[in-house]
């Protein structure tokens, strides 16, 4: 149908990292009724919305900020179209289900943002002591996200100390 093939076409431009040609597809700014096309939807928006969080380098956000008529993420005044807040909420649910998000409380108002997942983050945590040969040593979260053994081109280069305390959580859990 002419919807899905409108996300087909937005899905293929998100390799691209073409925020605007996707964006400009009025279709993406409704959430699809269809569910298999509504997964494709919300799979679609999660990539780009870690995309979108990665390369401005966003690691908390709040609901009202992404609500706003002026966010460019999920605005777009030149179609004059806006994703609702409903929709923000289903979006945002996923991330959560996907462990890309953690919600800060229960109001659910306000949360962090994993750019990979914490399973993903406690493994290159553990590839960089490995690989730095701090296997058993004591260093700080801080040294790991921005110290002279990380290099900015890492994906733990400037991590935010929340995000990982929480890769940190896990593998103490998994006594390494």
């Amino acid at each position: 149908n002419k919807i899905t093939k409108q996300l087909m076409e937005v899905s293929q431009s998100l390799i691209k990292e073409d925020f605007n040609s996707y964006l400009s597809k009025p279709p993406f700014f409704t959430i699809q009724p269809h569910i298999p096309t509504r997964e494709k939807q919300l799979g679609i928006w999660s990539n780009l919305c870690i995309q979108y969080f990665q390369k401005n380098k966003i690691t908390e956000a709040t609901v009202p900020e992404l609500n706003s008529d002026s966010h460019e993420l999920f605005s777009n005044k030149l179609i004059k179209r806006k994703l609702p807040l409903d929709g923000i909420m289903l979006l945002l649910e996923h991330l959560n289900k996907l462990g890309m998000i953690e919600w800060k409380s229960s109001d659910k108002q306000s949360f962090t943002i994993f750019y990979y997942n914490p399973m993903e983050i406690a493994d290159l945590m553990y590839k960089w002591a490995k690989l730095n040969a701090k296997i058993g040593k004591i260093e700080s979260l801080q040294w790991i996200s921005e110290g002279e053994d990380t290099e900015p081109s890492d994906k733990l280069y400037g991590l935010s100390l929340e995000v990982l305390l929480k890769g940190a959580r896990i593998l103490e859990s998994q006594n390494k």
